[in-house]
């Protein structure tokens, strides 16, 4: 017994538990981890949707109007594509002036180059290209949801 109460008493030997080969190491755990992920990725591998999304921005408006033409019949395509912007467009929030004709104009320049910066900020964080569509996905129908609540009357 130590000497010293309240100590560890000295060791006599090596543990049985020591010898064997499953023997748990603090940072043992961190390097297989590391493994596993591999080499971080490549820049283009992950910029692609922000550049994707920078050049639909240009062609958003066209796209916009062309699915809101009325001899087509695609509103439920534009509820889908840019629900935000149609939220933005109506009567309920009460704008006035300029700013009933600015906020969508900005919303519709803004919401692919934002998507495209979201999908490459979960791409960096290696989630799977599946799983950063799809939370874009749900992102579009939050916004079409709340167009439907806000076109009942």
């Amino acid at each position: 017994m130590s000497e010293i109460p309240g100590t560890i008493p000295p060791a006599k030997g090596r543990s049985p538990l020591a010898e064997r080969g499953n023997v748990l190491r603090p940072f043992d755990q961190e390097k297989e981890v590391l493994e596993k992920r591999g080499a971080p990725p490549s820049f283009i591998s992950v910029v692609w949707p922000m550049l994707i999304g920078g050049a639909l921005a240009f062609i958003a408006p066209r796209l916009l109007d062309l699915l809101t033409a009325p001899d087509l019949h695609l509103e439920w395509a534009a509820r889908a594509v840019f629900p935000y912007v149609l939220i933005a467009i109506q009567p309920q929030f009460r704008l006035y002036g300029e700013y009933s004709s600015q906020l969508p104009q900005y919303i519709l320049l803004a919401q692919f180059p934002l998507e495209g910066v979201l999908t490459t900020f979960n791409l960096r964080r290696r989630m799977r290209v599946g799983w950063a569509i799809g939370m874009l996905i749900v992102i579009h129908l939050v916004g079409a949801f709340i167009l439907f609540l806000l076109s009942q009357r």
